[in-house]
């Protein structure tokens, strides 16, 4: 199974989101307005990225800079 960790960092009112992990050549980047959306913002970009189920997606792990 896949991991993917991200690192959250606060932007204004906006958390900005650098997603590294298999599968991704660079960082890919989102935001979320609060850190409790980050995981669920994140899966979302990896199933368009990667055309699979949510459940497919992996493991996410997410640590705030």
């Amino acid at each position: 199974m896949r991991a993917f960790r991200v690192t959250a960092q606060r932007s204004g009112d906006w958390w900005a989101l650098a997603i590294e992990g298999p599968g991704l050549r660079r960082p890919a980047y989102t935001q979320a307005r609060c850190l409790d959306k980050a995981e669920p913002t994140v899966r979302d970009l990896l199933v368009l990225r990667f055309d699979v189920d949510p459940a497919n997606v992996g493991n996410i792990e997410i640590i705030s800079a």
